[in-house]
């Protein structure tokens, strides 16, 4: 368990076979130097974390612990530190690239910390965070049900679990032009898939939204609510 302000340390090792050239990890490792720059940052990554973290605010207003899954280079917890400054901040990743770039582009003094795990296993102590983010990390888990049940253990009674993400299945809502004209602000049902394997894990979905963007799917913005019992 936690106790004060520091978590339980990681295991090493904890992170299981997801490293290597041709896995999900390698790939990210080999794109962590330029990910920052990338053009989809602006238009896709940064919108979409910005959502995320609106919709936990409103949900979770005073989480002492906050843990995003599948971090990439640290930029939604550089804001969240913004709105939480004394909440514990915490990111993991399966890319070592990806944990040396999110340590080296965050200043000590906002003190987050940054680890090499996988959402399948993650090195944690059982209810420890009040709110566990994945934005734009779920299509790249091995296995979703298994991680699904690694957030649910990790996260404290009533805490809450946002997770944004394409899901090329479920389709745009309208038309490119009006997707252009209306503000991101759509509610709607979560994908079925999902919200059926949260609750399945022990995590009801209590909200959802929708963020257009033209050139896919709408990105969809899940929060689930673990049970206060």
């Amino acid at each position: 368990m936690v106790t004060g302000n520091q978590a339980e340390a990681p295991k090493a090792p904890t992170v299981p076979a997801v490293s290597g050239p041709d896995t999900a990890a390698g790939k990210f490792d080999a794109v962590a130097a330029t990910y920052e720059h990338s053009v989809l940052q602006p238009l896709l990554y940064l919108p979409a974390q910005q959502r995320a973290l609106r919709l936990a605010q409103r949900l979770m207003p005073h989480p002492r612990r906050i843990l995003d899954v599948g971090c990439g280079t640290g930029r939604l917890l550089r804001q969240a530190r913004q709105q939480h400054p004394a909440a514990m901040l915490i990111g993991i990743d399966p890319a070592w690239a990806m944990v040396a770039t999110a340590t080296t582009a965050s200043p000590p003094e906002l003190a987050i910390r940054h680890l090499r795990a996988a959402a399948e296993r993650l090195p944690f102590a059982a209810s420890v965070f009040d709110l566990v983010v994945a934005t734009m990390a779920l299509r790249h888990w091995n296995d979703t049900a298994a991680a699904i049940t690694e957030i649910h253990r990790v996260l404290a009674p009533g805490g809450v679990f946002v997770v944004a993400d394409l899901f090329p299945t479920y389709p745009r809502r309208s038309p490119p032009l009006t997707v252009l004209r209306r503000r991101s602000r759509d509610h709607g049902n979560p994908p079925a898939g999902l919200a059926a394997a949260l609750a399945t894990h022990g995590l009801p979905v209590v909200a959802c939204q929708r963020m257009p963007w033209v050139c896919l799917p709408d990105v969809q913005i899940v929060a689930a609510q673990k049970g206060c019992r």
